[in-house]
């Protein structure tokens, strides 16, 4: 009876530890996941401009922007022709129509911004 209740204990704590385990590592996952995560973004300049015109993002988070129009692009921060409200968001040169670009918002704020090359086309990004 006693190697019985023994091995009836062991089994108990083994599984005990195996959904303590998983609690524990399904916590620290979704806070991986969360308020620390990164998140990405798209914005595509189409012949109407760009799509969405504005979005608000997390801190970190990175925006890739695309064109479905067959000219090259160049998104970049106000104000034209300078880009100095927020001048690291350029790419300092124009984009191929089939490439895209990526840029991580570092900065908190509301950033208005336009492609260089065509300024009438203009966006918003809010960073939280």
């Amino acid at each position: 009876m006693n190697k019985k209740i023994l091995a009836t204990t062991s089994l108990l704590l083994i599984i005990f530890c195996l959904v303590l385990g998983n609690l524990l590592f399904n916590q620290n996952s979704s806070h991986t996941n969360g308020e620390n995560s990164q998140s990405e973004h798209k914005v595509t300049l189409t012949r109407q401009g760009f799509s969405p015109k504005e979005i608000t993002i997390e801190r970190d988070d990175s925006v890739t922007f695309v064109t479905t129009d067959n000219t090259h692009f160049w998104p970049a921060s106000d104000t034209h022709p300078t880009h100095e409200r927020y001048s690291e968001f350029d790419p300092g040169n124009p984009i191929d129509p089939d490439k895209k670009w990526t840029y991580r918002f570092t900065k908190v704020g509301r950033w208005s911004y336009h492609d260089h090359l065509a300024p009438n086309n203009t966006g918003i990004i809010v960073v939280l």
